[in-house]
């Protein structure tokens, strides 16, 4: 069982809440996924529960309130539910498979008024009241989850989310952090590491009692550092995020940050405070131990000298030091010898020059004109001034490295007046890749134009989609009868552009229709009892990103 206490720590406000929330599942607690862990686009903003590899675990609130918001969308949280509580604080339940009756009453109820399949809904403060301990629903793997699990968030009154360590909770781990990759950074021309100036790989070996140290490096000038850690916790092979990282030089303090808070705002600076180019290649999420301009990211970091970088001298010896450590206490160190060494200009291998005829400004609206594209970048959409690779064909654009992050989205332009109007309604923006899968981007389009917005660099072209999607029944024949059937279930697929939008009724009425992208599957759920005829019709249409729309129908007899 999960425990609450009192942890005497504060952000401005009264300490936090001694033993107010229970463990929202009644099973052992493993985690999957732990709070501030470095995610595609994002940090990790809550504990990820597993949930022995099963769908249908009873999740009980974790404290009295009210449901604020609840939730049914095709991706992200997929099925989730937000409690208000008394002090102030919400907490979050997703990728849940179901909600309890009376939860799901009220989700119902809307869903068939509004006629929406997906939706959110914010009900008022006496609309569905809830115990501390209450059944709230089952857990599942709707949404985005790449597997059975409950997503469990502690917010603060300002919707910030928090570690729900900090709240007590406790899981066994006596494991300290794993390092898994060093790296350096020579941070201008006067700056370098083992004669050159760019980035490096820095090898080090682990000692028996548990620390890693590299070579010393000889070096001069500015650096500075990045690490790749781990962390696992027992009875669990999953990886999880270091809660505490601080640098030292010489024994003096350098940077520190710690993962007990952060703001969605400003979760996508993520790009920016990990080694992004270098993540994009090897796969290996490398957290900057310093400082750049236009990194707002806002957990709790302090650094003490320049930003966390350091300054080399010429003949002087130092000792950087990384210390890692978990939320359980459990500490790794690593020891980096550095030689002040100067060189002169020609011994130094010099950064790549990446000079091309587009400039963007990072601090300024860019637009770039191409024979058959432009490209728009707004102010703020880079983190610093960049050199731009642009190459096009008349159907397609290489717009600049998939290396390269974006914060905000920029829009690519494509003229199309050469395509007759039946033509240009089936195309749409694809993105495409170079062992020659492509996706769909989202597509807008004017008279002979043709745009996409993205926040990832890469190649677009121009895709035309004349095929409709495909309905295949899953447990049911037409003329059947499914009595003993919980679901109907179909199969919904789009080879080209992707499903947009699905309908269904039954007799002619409107029936939720619930879908699971990653199995292609629509069910209706016979409790909803839209019909209570033993002959019905069923009827759904599903329509593709370019408007190609497909329609099944059958008829099947049922008795309750």
């Amino acid at each position: 069982m999960i425990l609450f206490f009192l942890v005497k720590i504060s952000f401005g406000q009264a300490p936090l809440p001694e033993t107010y929330f229970i463990n929202p599942v009644n099973i052992p607690i493993s985690l999957s996924g732990s709070f501030g862990e470095l995610r595609n686009n994002h940090f990790h903003s809550g504990l990820d529960i597993r949930t022995q590899g099963r769908i249908g675990i009873p999740v009980h609130a974790a404290a009295s309130g009210y449901i604020s918001r609840m939730k049914v969308g095709v991706f992200g949280y997929g099925n989730v539910l937000y409690i208000q509580h008394p002090n102030g604080y919400t907490t979050v339940y997703g990728h849940m498979e179901e909600f309890s009756p009376k939860i799901r009453k009220y989700l119902r109820e809307n869903q068939y008024r509004l006629e929406k399949n997906t939706i959110e809904l914010f009900p008022g403060k006496g609309e569905i009241p809830i115990e501390q301990g209450e059944l709230i629903g089952l857990s599942g793997e709707s949404g985005s989850a790449g597997g059975p699990h409950l997503h469990f968030e502690i917010r603060d009154g300002s919707q910030r989310p928090m570690n729900p360590f900090l709240f007590g909770m406790q899981v066994e781990d006596t494991k300290p952090p794993v390092v898994k990759a060093l790296q350096v950074y020579p941070q201008n021309e006067n700056s370098h590491v083992a004669l050159s100036a760019r980035q490096q790989e820095l090898h080090f070996t682990k000692n028996k009692e548990g620390s890693y140290q590299t070579k010393t490096i000889e070096a001069y000038g500015k650096l500075g550092f990045g690490v790749d850690a781990i962390d696992y916790m027992n009875g669990s092979n999953n990886t999880h995020g270091i809660y505490h990282i601080q640098t030292c030089l010489n024994g003096e303090p350098q940077m520190e940050i710690t993962f007990d808070n952060f703001s969605f705002a400003n979760t996508r600076y993520i790009n920016r405070y990990i080694d992004y180019a270098h993540f994009k290649d090897k796969k290996s999420r490398v957290q900057k131990l310093f400082l750049e301009e236009n990194n707002k990211v806002d957990m709790q970091i302090n650094m003490i000298n320049e930003h966390g970088l350091i300054d080399i001298k010429d003949s002087l010896d130092y000792k950087f030091e990384i210390y890692l450590k978990d939320f359980a206490g459990n500490l790794t160190h690593i020891k980096i010898p550095i030689k002040g060494v100067k060189a002169t200009a020609e011994e130094i291998v010099p950064k790549p020059d990446e000079t091309t005829d587009f400039f963007a400004q990072a601090n300024k609206p860019n637009v770039f004109e191409l024979e058959h594209h432009d490209i728009y970048i707004p102010k703020d959409a880079l983190y610093e001034n960049t050199y731009l690779k642009l190459d096009e064909t008349a159907g397609s654009v290489d717009v600049h490295k998939f290396t390269t992050p974006l914060h905000k989205n920029i829009t690519i332009g494509f003229k199309a007046d050469k395509y007759t109007k039946e033509d240009f309604d089936k195309l749409y923006v694809a993105r495409r890749y170079p062992w020659g899968t492509k996706y769909y981007s989202p597509t807008y389009k004017e008279e002979n134009r043709i745009t996409t917005r993205t926040r990832t660099f890469g190649t677009y072209g121009l895709e035309m989609d004349t095929i409709a999607p495909t309905i295949t029944p899953v447990n049911f024949r037409d003329k059947k009868w499914v009595s003993d059937l919980k679901y109907l279930k179909l199969k919904i697929k789009d080879e080209e552009s992707g499903i947009a939008d699905y309908y269904g009724t039954i007799n002619g009425k409107f029936i939720v229709l619930e879908y699971d992208y990653k199995s292609d599957i629509i069910r209706y759920d016979f409790r909803d009892k839209v019909s209570d005829q033993t002959e019905n019709n069923l009827k759904v249409i599903v329509v593709d990103n370019v408007g190609n729309s497909a329609t099944f129908e059958a008829t099947f007899f049922r008795k309750e």
